[in-house]
């Protein structure tokens, strides 16, 4: 098996490099590069494979390109403003970037280039669209807050689920390459406080921060309300989220494409501030049990102990190893999806990687 180059965004001034040796089951830091304060999410560019965008997770915060050598070393390239405070997350289509700011509730677009320095800093062509809305939470959802923004894989429709106003938005671009807010967004429940959504066939699968629940919504019909929904296994611990501020346990959902490896749909979720045993936070494992209604159901747990386990992410050509990380202790974790990826197993770790928040396999 080959080495895999593991690119991992922070809470510090870096983005580290990781090599993960599947044969030898090891995790060896190999360097960093200083970007800037908090560049905590990552996209690949979609056409140069050694290019990765990050946005910088403070006020007046600023778009990064960072192109990376064979050997994982990367340079800063181009930096740009987000026009906006504190983005959250940023995804990168065939044409531009669209950046999430979390604080000031809106959302950033800038093309992007297939050359040197990759971000089109003079364009004339950059958006900002701003959001509107608010629920019943007292401090969490006194406007919007884009928590995310994410590709609907088969036709490119971008899709931000908003934190503050308790919806998910809907992105079109038109032939000119202009974005617009649909009308058709997707509803949540009041409170709940949508948070990262992942796609398996006709229906988009929501995970809402703060009242700690997943749930599956169509994809091609007005979307009134969800078709399924379970609340996620430590949420009884949180029954008065919205009334107590900080309580907040999803983090991040994945769902891997269904291979030969892998052959059921499974959707992985993170769960932070678990508490319930002296395990730490837990990886919540759902399995897709009728995928053309969206019905899901959970199958098992994983203890971690981290603390804060947040982002997570799929590396190798099978979607095989999990990479995982926990902001406030416990370093970069490896697990082997076995079972058909219905469990997972704890196969390699690193603790020089300080905050991590985000990891992306470097294509080679």
């Amino acid at each position: 098996m080959k080495t895999i180059t593991i690119l991992v965004g922070s809470n510090t001034k870096e983005i580290f490099t990781l090599k993960f040796d599947p044969s030898a089951k090891s995790l060896v830091k190999s360097s960093s590069v200083t970007v800037g304060t908090k560049p905590s999410w990552l996209t690949a560019h979609p056409g140069n494979k050694s290019v990765v965008f990050t946005a910088l997770k403070i006020p007046n915060a600023k778009l990064i390109a960072v192109q990376y050598d064979q050997e994982g070393d990367g340079k800063v390239m181009a930096e740009v403003s987000c026009q906006g405070d504190g983005p959250s997350s940023l995804v990168a289509g065939r044409h531009e970037v669209v950046v999430g700011n979390y604080d000031n509730g809106n959302i950033f677009t800038i093309p992007i280039l297939e050359e040197a320095p990759f971000i089109d800093v003079g364009s004339n062509r950059s958006q900002v669209l701003q959001l509107t809305g608010d629920g019943p939470h007292p401090t969490r959802q006194t406007s919007s807050h884009p928590h995310q923004v994410v590709l609907e894989p088969s036709d490119g429709e971008v899709f931000v689920p908003d934190l503050g106003s308790d919806k998910t938005w809907r992105l079109a671009r038109n032939q000119d390459g202009v974005y617009r807010l649909s009308e058709n967004f997707i509803p949540s429940y009041p409170g709940s406080g949508p948070r990262h959504a992942a796609f398996y066939g006709d229906h988009i699968y929501i995970l809402h921060e703060l009242n700690n629940t997943l749930s599956s919504f169509p994809l091609r019909s007005r979307a009134d309300h969800d078709v399924a929904s379970c609340s996620l296994p430590s949420t009884a611990l949180f029954a008065d989220a919205i009334k107590t501020p900080d309580a907040v346990t999803a983090g991040e959902i994945l769902i891997p494409r269904p291979n030969d490896a892998f052959s059921t749909p499974y959707i992985y979720v993170s769960n932070r501030y678990d508490g319930r045993t002296d395990g730490g936070d837990t990886i919540a494992i759902f399995q897709i049990t009728d995928p053309s209604t969206g019905q899901f159901e959970l199958v098992t747990e994983i203890e971690t102990d981290f603390k804060q386990l947040r982002g997570m992410g799929f590396v190798g050509e099978d979607g095989r190893w999990l990479v995982t990380g926990g902001v406030f202790n416990g370093g970069t974790k490896i697990y082997e999806r076995v079972n058909d990826g219905k469990g997972l197993q704890l196969v390699a770790e690193n603790h020089e990687v300080d905050l991590p928040t985000a990891f992306l396999e470097l294509a080679s």
